[in-house]
């Protein structure tokens, strides 16, 4: 069940990714490698999803790493929404990179660790 609320997440961020106004915002603040960096972890996620509901109930270390990815997730989430009221206030804040980064790393470290 988490794992398809997740999924729905995901793909959410996958859209607001390739979204113009998010593209755009990303080439204003020199972000677009951290952001297709970000694009690519969550897809990576998204397809190790589609397994876990299955492995989910076999596997105590499935029920950890979704809890991990669930925070990721919802940060990488969080992160677009402030990418897109700042692109829209005209603003930029000097952690952006900071963030997109982390989060990224944080996102392609969960989609690595094997949970089988």
């Amino acid at each position: 069940m988490a794992e398809a609320v997740l999924y729905n997440i995901a793909s959410e961020i996958i859209n607001k990714l390739g979204s113009l106004a998010l593209v755009e915002t990303g080439r204003w603040r020199n972000l677009e490698v951290d952001l297709e960096s970000l694009k690519n972890a969550v897809s990576t996620i998204q397809a190790v999803l589609l397994d876990a509901d299955r492995k989910f109930s076999l596997n105590q270390q499935v029920e950890v790493w979704l809890r991990g990815l669930k925070e990721a997730i919802y940060d990488a989430d969080d992160l677009l929404d402030d990418f897109a009221t700042d692109g829209l206030s005209g603003q930029a804040k000097s952690e952006d990179k900071n963030s997109a980064k982390e989060v990224a790393a944080t996102l392609q470290q969960l989609g690595i660790v094997e949970y089988q």
